[in-house]
């Protein structure tokens, strides 16, 4: 049996104030959680708004094999992205991931997991999409609006 090494993923969708303290906070409690557990980290990635650039390398990392596991606070942290969540569901089939961890939750390599896995993607692509329209309508809204409005003088 070969001894899971985990990487650390956190995501802010929104820049903060001081553009990190989102991540800071999840990344201060998935270290607790993992020396709590005795799991090795063996590195930590992170993304803010929508870059992919930290989700990209770590699993490219996992591809070579530099762990196999995956340790975030939410599912939804990960991606809202079909795409990405593909990649992480056929490294899962491919036996590249052995475990997702979202405290308190393990998903684990089989059936139930991957299946499970499905399911959430399903669910965090449904809100990207849900969040977009609103975005959306939102917009229209406010130009709808601003061409009402009397011109100032």
């Amino acid at each position: 049996m070969t001894t899971n090494k985990y990487f650390i993923y956190c995501r802010s969708a929104v820049i903060t104030h001081d553009r990190t303290s989102s991540i800071k906070l999840q990344e201060e409690a998935l270290v607790n959680y993992a020396n709590l557990k005795e799991l090795i980290v063996a590195g930590v990635f992170s993304d803010i708004g929508s870059s992919k650039a930290g989700l990209r390398k770590m699993l490219n990392a996992i591809k070579r094999k530099k762990a196999n596991c995956i340790l975030t606070t939410d599912i939804s942290r990960i991606s809202r992205d079909i795409k990405f969540f593909k990649e992480i569901t056929s490294a899962f089939y491919d036996g590249k991931i052995e475990e997702i961890r979202i405290p308190p939750n393990v998903l684990r390599n089989d059936a139930e997991s991957r299946m499970t896995l499905c399911i959430m993607s399903d669910f965090c692509n449904s809100a990207r999409k849900n969040i977009s329209d609103r975005i959306k309508r939102g917009i229209a809204a406010k130009k709808l609006r601003d061409t009402a409005k009397p011109p100032q003088n």
